[in-house]
């Protein structure tokens, strides 16, 4: 009887240990994720319009498209800019090109240091149009505030088990996040 219970504790205590070796070796290995840029496009999509104050102008992006770079976190993105004052409206598509940046504890992935370039007028609303059309081609080439390209709190967080991702970074014209 007492060879038997030894035997079945021994079983026992394998088996826990082999469970915990399996454990420890399963979180130890980071979990990797490969997004393409239609990916991240489809993705980024969700955050969008964005609406910002910048001298003076509201100005309001909409219809991202995203160009992920091959190294270093670039990141790009043609947009549609709505410039409102209260003189009138003029609507342009340019290029936004930043800096990737995982803020994880906003649960935020940001274009940092954004600029605008590329701008080009697509409609205009006003009569006197002169002095808008100069104020937003001077916005070329200047840094604007932050872009958000996706905010984690508004997203289902399901196909990640829950779990926030450790790093996110553009390569190889790729957004790989590692869990």
């Amino acid at each position: 009887m007492i060879k038997i219970l030894q035997n079945s504790i021994c079983r026992v205590v394998k088996l826990a240990a082999l469970l915990g070796l399996c454990l420890f070796t399963v979180s130890s290995y980071a979990l990797t994720f490969k997004l393409s840029e239609k990916d991240v496009d489809m993705m980024a999509k969700a955050s969008f319009p964005q609406t910002q104050l910048h001298e003076g102008m509201i100005l309001t992006f909409s219809d991202p498209e995203v160009d992920l770079g091959v190294a270093n976190n670039d990141v790009s993105m043609v947009v549609t800019m709505k410039a409102e004052k209260t003189e009138g409206v003029i609507i342009a598509r340019g290029k936004i090109s930043g800096q990737l940046a995982w803020r994880r504890a906003k649960k935020e992935l940001q274009i940092e240091k954004p600029v605008l370039s590329d701008l080009k007028i697509l409609e205009n609303k006003m009569s006197d149009a002169t002095g808008m059309i100069e104020g937003v081609k001077a916005i070329q080439g200047k840094v604007l505030p932050v872009i958000l390209l996706l905010d984690m709190n508004e997203m289902e967080l399901g196909i990640f088990a829950n779990q926030l991702p450790r790093s996110m970074a553009v390569r190889d014209e790729q957004l790989i996040i590692e869990m």
